[in-house]
């Protein structure tokens, strides 16, 4: 999290997207702003991005949302094609499961063994 100026009192933040990347290559980063600040100007805090280009790989999508919240609690306004992207994240994540890999099979394994010990006559 990088903060990069003082916000000055009764200012509004805006959350949006800032373009990067080359001609007909776009990334775009999520951002806390001033709402006077231009497009692609000064911000306060970079929340995350968003790379149209690398959708089919699957990376093309990274929210920090508990600072969106944070910043959405002091009052920032969302932008529609930020609150597109959030919930496009939060539904994403959503079907994946908490831990993947090892992780997983140690917590099924741990499981198993809790019924097998607690109810001895069910099958696991």
């Amino acid at each position: 999290m990088k903060v990069y100026f003082h916000i000055f009192k009764g200012t509004m933040v805006v959350i949006r997207l800032t373009r990067g990347g080359s001609h007909k290559r776009p990334f775009y980063h999520i951002v806390a702003t001033e709402s006077r600040f231009k497009r692609d100007g000064r911000f306060i805090e970079r929340l995350g991005f968003y790379n149209p280009i690398e959708s089919a790989s699957g990376i093309d999508l990274r929210v920090i949302s508990d600072r969106i919240e944070y910043w959405v609690s002091k009052g920032a306004k969302v932008s529609n094609a930020v609150s597109r992207l959030v919930k496009m994240n939060a539904k994403n994540n959503a079907n994946k499961p908490k831990h993947s890999g090892w992780r997983a099979k140690i917590n099924t394994v741990e499981k198993r063994e809790i019924v097998k010990t607690y109810f001895p006559s069910e099958d696991c």
